[in-house]
C-alpha cells in the first residue's frame, strides 16, 4: 500500500469481505497490457438478463452474449458482468441511478495470465484454494467458505513483435532484459 497515492476504493455498502476492489491513481501512466502474472479480467455477478440490458444501455459500448456483458475500463482491464444464480448473499452497494434489481452482486471470477498454470496452481492451493476444474491451458480454483470466488489461471497470450514471440510484453524495454526474465521466446 502506498499512502501517498490516491486510492479509488469500491465495495458494498458495509465494506464486507468479498467485494472490495482498490485502484491506485497514477496520472500520466500509459494504458496497461495484460501479460504473465497479471489479472486481465474481473467478472462480477448480476441477477438477470434485464440487469445486463440495463448495464448495456448505461455503458453504451460492450460485447453482449447470452448471460454476459464484456467491456474494458479506461486503463484496459477486462471487466465482465455475468448472470449468476448465486448461492451467496449478494454484496451490493446502493446508488440513486442504479435500481436494486440491476446492482452488481459481488465477484464471480478473477482471471489471471500465467506462463505455467500448474506452478501458479500450486501456490494458490497452498493459499487455501481448491481445484474446481482443470482444462488445457487453464486451471479454475475456488476459495471455499461462505463466499465462493473463482480464480482462473490461463496461459498468457503470445504476441508477435517483429520476428520475436513474446510473453508478458508489458513494455518494449523488456527486450533489454535477459530472455529468462523478459519472457522472450524464439
Amino acid at each position: 500500500d502506498d499512502p501517498t497515492v490516491y486510492h479509488l476504493f469500491y465495495g458494498d455498502d458495509k465494506g464486507s469481505p468479498g467485494l472490495d476492489l482498490t485502484f491506485f491513481e497514477y496520472p500520466g501512466a500509459e494504458r496497461g497490457r495484460a501479460g504473465q502474472g497479471m489479472i486481465h479480467r474481473i467478472v462480477f455477478r448480476v441477477a438477470s438478463e434485464p440487469a445486463l440490458d440495463f448495464w448495456e444501455r448505461r455503458l453504451g459500448t460492450a460485447e453482449r452474449s447470452r448471460g454476459s456483458l464484456l467491456f474494458e475500463d479506461p486503463e484496459g482491464l477486462g471487466l465482465e458482468l455475468r448472470v449468476v444464480d448465486g448461492q451467496d448473499a449478494p454484496l451490493t452497494a446502493t446508488h440513486p441511478e442504479i435500481p436494486a434489481e440491476h446492482a452488481i452482486r459481488g465477484f464471480e471470477e478473477v482471471r489471471a495470465y500465467t506462463a505455467d498454470p500448474e506452478l501458479s496452481r500450486s501456490l494458490l492451493v497452498c493459499a487455501a484454494f481448491e481445484i474446481a476444474q482443470h482444462e488445457r491451458g487453464a486451471v479454475l480454483l475456488r476459495q471455499p467458505g461462505d463466499l465462493v470466488v473463482q480464480y482462473r489461471l490461463e496461459v498468457a497470450p503470445v504476441r508477435v513483435v517483429g520476428r520475436l514471440r513474446c510473453r508478458n510484453l508489458l513494455d518494449q524495454r523488456a527486450f533489454a532484459l535477459p530472455s529468462s526474465s523478459s519472457g522472450v521466446t524464439a
